[in-house]
């Protein structure tokens, strides 16, 4: 007798552990794991068939949701936009397609940059322009140029502010010039309005090939 209770234990044990599912269907745990999917579920499936997650969040053993507070919003949010930069206009738009043949100068004993004048920059030989842009901190300029002076009489000027012109690597020799005031002109790091009479430079490629002589301030946009 009790080898044969002890043989259908064995037997019982194989089927438990064969076929999990058989005995839970039998002992009702089934349904008792479907109710509580269908309250929390962890996923559906969407019409095309993809199956979705739902992510739940844990928290460690103590915590609970009443632990926290909101999502903390900054009041700096959408303060510092990045605005799109705004493209210079007037006479730079031409000025700016300016290009150069990149080469090694024996003279120099240096890699130069050739400026080559199209038409539509040589419309503006000996004229005189008025421009906006931004005036370069000497040091900054001076750093690049060595020719570069502080008695006031020379400055550099950019097509663009400081920090995406052509001294900090943001953009081409074409978009500075060399300016040369009559009178010596107040450093600002507000966008000016300047008018000069634009001379070409194509022999001295130590210098900037615009130079923009008798100089005088026209406006400052504060």
């Amino acid at each position: 007798m009790i080898k044969k209770i002890g043989f259908f234990a064995i037997l019982l044990g194989l089927l438990v552990f064969l076929q999990p599912n058989l005995f839970k269907g039998i002992l009702g745990l089934n349904k008792a794991e479907t109710a509580t999917e269908e309250e929390n579920p962890a996923g559906f499936v969407r019409g095309n068939g993809e199956t979705t997650t739902t992510i739940t969040t844990e928290y460690a053993e103590g915590y609970s949701a009443d632990n926290f507070g909101e999502v903390f919003d900054s009041p700096m949010d959408g303060k510092f936009i990045v605005e799109k930069e705004i493209q210079p206009i007037g006479p730079w738009e031409d000025l700016l397609t300016l290009k150069f043949d990149i080469r090694f100068d024996e003279s120099v004993d240096d890699v130069i940059f050739e400026p080559k004048l199209s038409k539509r920059v040589r419309q503006y030989e000996g004229k005189i322009i008025e421009l906006e842009g931004f005036i370069i901190p000497h040091d900054i300029a001076a750093d690049a140029m060595a020719s570069v002076d502080d008695s006031g009489q020379q400055f550099m000027f950019s097509a663009f502010p400081l920090a995406s012109c052509f001294f900090c690597g943001g953009a081409g020799a074409e978009s500075v010039m060399e300016a040369f005031p009559k009178d010596p002109m107040q450093y600002t790091d507000q966008k000016v309005t300047i008018r000069g009479r634009l001379e070409f430079n194509t022999t001295d490629f130590l210098k900037l090939p615009y130079q923009l002589k008798e100089v005088v301030l026209v406006e400052t946009n504060l």
